[in-house]
């Protein structure tokens, strides 16, 4: 069972990436959260723990209250166990054509992708294959 971790404040676009993963796979465990501060608490030690519920992948809204995407990539990345666990794919899921967000993107090692909404199962049903590997 593949565990996927859903980081947006939009229920829409979480309802739409739980259908469109379940149209995928029907062996994953989606886990959603409305930010990035949520995600970072019930993730973090897990992480640091190298415990049961490490997700296999992360799917990342950029801009969110409380802690945007930006903050959570930069957390995660920095915990002492993420560098050890290169099993966790990080994608970015946003509705932001942003030249610069898209380069920002890119900067980090551990960012697969960047996807951007409106999305397509022909999108994300390659980058969720790669995190099966």
């Amino acid at each position: 069972m593949k565990r996927i971790c859903v980081v947006d404040d939009d229920p829409i676009a979480i309802y739409g990436l739980k259908k469109t993963l379940s149209a995928i796979s029907k062996d994953i465990e989606v886990v959603s959260y409305s930010n990035g501060k949520q995600a970072f608490d019930s993730i973090a030690p897990t992480i640091q723990m190298q415990g049961h519920g490490i997700p296999d992948c992360i799917l990342i809204d950029l801009n969110m209250p409380v802690m945007d995407g930006w903050q959570l990539i930069d957390r995660l990345t920095k915990l002492p166990g993420f560098k050890r666990l290169s099993t966790i794919k990080l994608f970015i899921v946003t509705s932001s054509i942003s030249t610069e967000d898209k380069q920002r993107a890119a900067s980090y090692d551990e960012v697969q992708g960047y996807i951007t909404k409106p999305f397509k199962k022909e999108v994300i049903e390659p980058l969720f294959a790669e995190s099966e590997s």
